[in-house]
């Protein structure tokens, strides 16, 4: 987990994010439900996070 996928997902819990590319925002998505739900789980065999994890600078819009 880095920071992106962090900020990710409390956007994701608050609201979504205007212009974010559309793979990023599926990618996000995907990697916060799992995170969620783990989240949520009181034992030791957690899943894997899908794809790579989201960067802060991913989430830069000049970027």
């Amino acid at each position: 987990m880095d920071t992106g996928d962090l900020a990710l997902m409390i956007a994701l819990l608050l609201r979504p994010i205007p212009g974010l590319r559309a793979e990023l925002a599926q990618r996000g998505a995907d990697r916060s439900l799992v995170l969620m739900l783990d989240s949520l789980r009181a034992r030791d065999d957690t899943q894997r996070l899908p794809d790579r994890k989201v960067t802060a600078a991913e989430l830069d819009p000049g970027a």
